[in-house]
């Protein structure tokens, strides 16, 4: 049902000046075994400007009207569950896939912003080799 990728849409989460907008979010990482799904907004609204990846009109997104960006500060882990039951019950809604070449720009960004918090930058960091023990003979 969602995969990595998908752009999912929240209306009424926009700014205070223009409450009955929405934001896409991009599922960046799905885990089933833990519940989890991770998603990073795209704003167009350049007070906390991130210039980290930015994405314009015309980059096969149909939904971005305007200059945006990929918003790392307000990247958040959610339910898998919980995003689930808000589509079932038509409260929020997948809206296509985003191009793979804006995909793999956001994906990169998650490590590379200073805005991302560490706690969601860490699920995305490479996982350091085991080690192993030898045992001596």
């Amino acid at each position: 049902m969602i995969q990595q990728g998908d752009a999912i849409w929240y209306p009424g989460t926009g700014p205070d000046h223009s409450p009955g907008s929405g934001h896409y979010c991009v599922v960046v990482k799905v885990d089933e075994e833990n519940d989890d799904l991770y998603s990073v907004p795209i704003s167009s609204e350049m007070l906390n400007f991130d210039e980290t990846c930015i994405i314009n009109p015309g980059e096969g997104c149909a939904y971005i009207k305007v200059k945006s960006f990929a918003a790392y500060f307000h990247a958040k882990k959610s339910s898998l569950k919980g995003v689930k039951a808000q589509i079932t019950s038509r409260r929020i809604s997948i809206v296509g896939h985003i191009p793979p070449s804006v995909f793999r720009r956001v994906m990169e960004g998650i490590t590379r912003s200073e805005d991302t918090e560490p706690g969601f930058k860490k699920a995305f960091m490479p996982r350091p080799p085991s080690r192993r023990i030898l045992e001596a003979k």
